[in-house]
């Protein structure tokens, strides 16, 4: 089965909706989110309808567990507590609803070389504290809490994964950083590993390593976002993962990003928040 992984949608319909049709290109079979559909942008009910259409499973992220109560936003930064009012105002009480019933954390069934897998928005440990995963001491900390091999995150926009060795020693892999740069004549790119065999990424090759062993290695993936990405490219990312293969497969796909930032000067939201998205910040 080939899984299209996507979150970090934040309301951009422009940007999810190039990424399901890029999905569905590409052969994906079935749909999976990693949260944070809501915030920020102008299209929180829009992109809800669309994941609930589209997505076999989706996990809660901050912002959608936010959206969906009916307090004040705690702990946000003014942009991030501006765009939650603005979603908790345009969604209905059955898509809140939906949202508070969300999962933290889901494991899926795959009957692939590499077995069962594992989404949260966050990190493993306590979902709910919605703790930022940047360093290997973070995601150490997570891969003790994953049950399975492989397990996806999203929340910090960024695209990165972590590899944990049979001795424990974890390490952290940039893959954008691998025929990502961005480039008008090239506006998809890609870049691919195989999960069995780990290929150690480096600036602008890919170097293969030895097979791991069954059992061996242990990875916490993050996909990116489709709606702000914050690595300085404004493409939407997501990922493609190919479990008779191994494969996994990070894409970043171009939108009408012009069409979203006026979206959201109509909507009456902050400007910095549509000037941003042309940044990748």
């Amino acid at each position: 089965m080939k899984y299209a992984l996507l979150g970090d949608i934040h309301s951009n319909l422009e940007a999810l909706e190039a990424v399901l049709a890029d999905a569905e290109r590409s052969g994906a079979g079935r749909v999976l989110c990693l949260g944070d559909i809501v915030g920020y942008n102008a299209d929180p009910s829009a992109c809800v309808e669309r994941i609930v259409e589209a997505a076999a499973t989706t996990v809660r992220g901050n912002h959608d567990h936010e959206a969906a109560r009916a307090a004040e936003p705690e702990d946000f930064a003014p942009l991030a507590a501006e765009g939650l009012r603005y979603s908790r105002n345009a969604l209905d009480e059955a898509q809140k609803e939906w949202l508070r019933k969300l999962p933290l954390h889901k494991t899926i069934r795959s009957t692939g070389p590499l077995g069962d897998f594992s989404l949260v928005h966050s990190t493993f440990a306590r979902p709910d504290s919605w703790a930022y995963v940047f360093t290997a001491l973070d995601a150490q900390v997570s891969l003790s809490w994953q049950k399975t091999r492989i397990g996806f995150f999203g929340h910090t926009h960024v695209p990165h994964f972590f590899v944990a060795e049979e001795k424990g020693k974890v390490e952290t892999y940039c893959y954008h950083r691998v025929d990502l740069r961005h480039d008008a004549r090239e506006p998809e790119a890609s870049a691919s590993f195989e999960i069995g065999a780990l290929s150690a990424i480096t600036e602008g090759s890919v170097a293969e390593a030895e097979p791991a062993s069954a059992g061996g290695r242990r990875y916490f993936v993050n996909i990116g976002s489709v709606g702000q990405p914050r690595d300085g490219d404004p493409r939407a990312s997501y990922a493609l993962f190919d479990t008779r293969t191994g494969v996994l497969e990070l894409r970043r796909i171009p939108y009408d990003l012009a069409l979203t930032q006026r979206k959201i000067i109509l909507a009456g939201l902050p400007e910095e928040l549509a000037s941003r998205l042309e940044r990748g910040r």
